[in-house]
């Protein structure tokens, strides 16, 4: 086999990376035939000689036109890996999905996390808490005063379900509404879920200075995280990813991308297995 046919037979299968200690022009080659495959593509280089406003680090080639921009000002000499990924689209439209759903309990980084991930990979951001104001014309403090939690849990079961009807989205869900079978099922068929876990200690400490939350007016916070976690932790389990969120919000996405990777690889070796059988 061929250096190039085993190149190929890498991507096709899932390999994490190729490298190529190359110049400008053997990467420029080798990112073009890349491209035309239809194969989304990042560099990862330590070089310094660039005029692009973005870090090199993980820069996503869009189009052939900022490609040539890139390669451009490349160091002559410059080790380069090239990693060949399906773009997060086109896999969740072959796992019959629409959009990925961020749980877990408040103060986990949810909406933080959504943000960075959906300006990373191109999609919407969309936040159910934010939906509900919007939908109320009153803050969640407002709705929890005077109409009770009831109330804000029907309204939001009632948005949530709408919202993962739509596609190509990141969807930060407030802690509670995996709380709603409805919703629990939704999910299951509609999203790609992603638990943010965070330790009850960490959360503590997230949530002490804490104004805006209604379930923690007047309480002890340390019980109350504990409350919630007993009642809600298994639901939060059941998510296609878990991810301890405990570094940046970029390192956290960058986790999330290669878990996704695997659970993609899992679900076709499992498919596989089914259709075997």
């Amino acid at each position: 086999m061929s250096m190039e046919e085993k190149q190929n037979s890498q991507i096709h299968q899932g390999s994490d990376s190729i490298e190529y200690p190359e110049n400008e022009k053997g990467v420029s080659e080798h990112i073009r035939r890349f491209y035309k495959s239809g194969i989304s593509l990042e560099l990862i280089g330590s070089g310094s000689k660039r005029k692009i406003g973005k870090p090199l680090q993980c820069e996503k080639i869009l189009n052939l036109s900022k490609l040539s921009g890139i390669i451009e000002y490349l160091p002559t000499e410059l080790y380069i890996k090239v990693r060949a990924c399906t773009p997060i689209n086109q896999i969740e439209e072959e796992l019959k999905k629409n959009n990925i759903a961020i749980i877990g309990h408040m103060g986990a980084g949810k909406s933080i996390v959504a943000k960075t991930l959906a300006k990373k990979i191109d999609f919407k951001h969309i936040d159910s808490d934010y939906e509900i104001t919007r939908f109320a014309m009153k803050s969640i403090n407002k709705i929890f005063q005077e109409k009770g939690e009831e109330y804000f849990r029907n309204i939001e079961t009632e948005i949530v379900l709408k919202l993962i009807e739509k596609k190509n989205v990141i969807l930060s869900l407030g802690g509670g509404t995996i709380l709603s079978g409805l919703i629990r099922d939704k999910l299951k068929k509609n999203s790609i879920t992603l638990f943010l876990d965070v330790s009850l200690l960490e959360l503590e400490k997230r949530l002490k200075k804490s104004t805006k939350r209604p379930l923690l007016k007047n309480v002890d916070i340390a019980e109350k995280v504990k409350e919630l976690d007993i009642v809600r932790r298994k639901y939060y389990l059941l998510s296609d990813i878990t991810i301890k969120n405990t570094n940046s919000p970029i390192d956290t996405c960058k986790n999330f991308i290669k878990k996704f990777a695997y659970f993609h690889e899992k679900t076709n070796i499992n498919k596989n297995k089914k259709q075997k059988m």
